[in-house]
């Protein structure tokens, strides 16, 4: 793995990849790459930490009844056991307490007022559980009622509304 400035880079040198971008996951595709090739760039156009991506901020959320494609379902579950295994590795090297999680698995609760699916059908909600159980990951559908027994006064839950919870996401 190399990491040089732009004007140390050696005009003729070959690289096994590039990565262009190291954000949250520019990064972890070079850690990844790095790890089973001798010869990975990273190149960034910023300072590291920057607040021009897509990853900055204090959180992320992750899921796995992906509603975008069922085709995605796969890396998904690939890349949170990844980051799980780079939180055990974190968690026995920090030094500090009280630990800090890099993934909290908290749920998710993705919710829906479109009805546009088959047969008047909330298509998103379908979606996700059409994805979920393909891969079988535990989900729970939710109607309103059920979404305001669980969220109280927290947020408005309209009567229209349908929700899908995942509890292994976060």
């Amino acid at each position: 793995f190399l990491s040089v400035r732009m004007n140390n880079l050696l005009p003729n040198q070959v690289y096994d990849a590039i990565v262009v971008g190291l954000g949250g996951v520019g990064s972890f595709a070079l850690r990844s790459l790095a790890k089973k090739k001798s010869r990975v760039l990273g190149l960034e156009r910023f300072q590291s930490g920057h607040e021009l991506g897509s990853s900055h901020g204090a959180s992320r959320l992750f899921r796995h009844a992906y509603f975008e494609h069922p085709n995605y379902v796969p890396l998904c579950l690939k890349s949170t056991k990844m980051f799980q295994d780079l939180c055990d590795w974190k968690r026995k090297k920090e030094t500090i307490s009280p630990h800090v999680p890099l993934l909290e698995r908290c749920g998710v609760l993705v919710v829906s007022d479109r009805r546009t699916g088959e047969n008047g059908g909330f298509e998103f909600i379908e979606r996700c559980r059409n994805s979920a159980e393909r891969y079988d990951i535990p989900v729970e559908l939710l109607n309103s009622d059920q979404m305001r027994k669980i969220l109280g006064n927290e947020f408005k839950v309209k009567d229209n509304m349908a929700g899908v919870l995942e509890p292994g996401a976060g």
